[in-house]
């Protein structure tokens, strides 16, 4: 039996026929039925050990720390743990043996929040998103900036810029979360169609498509 985890001074120096119970050394805890040695009946024999009738199942359940690192706090009546404001992860508790059969609690998962790096429009996010309330804003873990479109385009509902609420990487890009942005001269004309270098008359028709908006995504008249 490993000494440091079973408990078996009970059954030193049995009487022919006597048992012991084996226990669980604390980290651990017997998670089932009571387990036993007994000495052999009739015994004659001084050396004999006590014959082990069932080994306990032993599991390791670290004891919660009454003081607790920075960034951890008691949750469940200190049954548990969890992050302190400030601070997010997967809170653990965990145990460490030595070989004198000591041990060391270790409660370790959880980081300090980071902002996220500012929110970034690619070119033709730029044409048509209004970021400015996001522009330049680092956000802090569970902060949003609000996005609404750019004229002439419109949406029923605003977008949003967001940095998750349990973000602890600090520049983590911010999520963009766009608007449904439309226009009314985002229809293609009756005779107009688009194609890989532009737009052009479409099959039908003849002439030279213009193109006269001077904004990025170029839009016919």
């Amino acid at each position: 039996l490993d000494p440091c985890e079973f408990n078996a001074t009970g059954c030193r120096a049995l009487e022919s026929g006597a048992s012991c119970e084996i226990l669980c050394l604390p980290p651990y805890v017997n998670v089932m039925f009571p387990a036993y040695a007994k000495c052999p009946e009739e015994n004659i024999d001084a050396l004999q050990q006590p014959v082990i009738e069932e080994i306990p199942e032993c599991e390791l359940q670290c004891p919660i720390p009454e003081v607790l690192p920075v960034g951890y706090v008691h949750a469940d009546g200190g049954k548990s743990v969890k992050c302190a404001a400030g601070y997010a992860g997967d809170p653990k508790v965990r145990c460490e043996r030595y070989r004198d059969c000591s041990f060391e609690v270790f409660v370790e998962g959880c980081k300090t929040l980071q902002p996220c790096s500012p929110v970034k429009l690619n070119e033709q996010q730029n044409c048509v998103l209004d970021a400015s309330n996001c522009t330049g804003l680092s956000l802090f873990a569970g902060e949003r900036c609000e996005i609404i479109c750019e004229l002439p385009y419109y949406s029923s509902a605003t977008g949003y810029g967001f940095c998750p609420d349990s973000n602890t990487e600090a520049g983590t890009p911010a999520i963009l979360v766009p608007p449904d942005c439309s226009a009314d001269c985002d229809f293609y004309p009756e005779g107009y169609m688009r194609t890989a270098s532009g737009w052009s008359c479409a099959e039908g028709y003849n002439g030279v498509a213009v193109v006269g908006r001077a904004d990025c995504g170029d839009r016919l008249k």
